[in-house]
């Protein structure tokens, strides 16, 4: 898990861009912030489950 972490850092600012020219459902900034504070939130549920 601490490989997964250190590879999500690294991709981070890559990911933010793929969003917005990959997916145009998020084009919108304010949609890639949430999304991005969701995936943050999504990884702490997953550890209570």
């Amino acid at each position: 898990s601490d490989l997964l972490k250190k590879v999500r850092k690294i991709i981070q600012p890559i990911a933010n861009v793929y969003w917005k020219e990959g997916l145009p459902e998020n084009n919108d900034p304010g949609a890639i912030e949430k999304r991005t504070l969701g995936l943050e939130r999504n990884k702490k549920k997953k550890k209570n489950k």
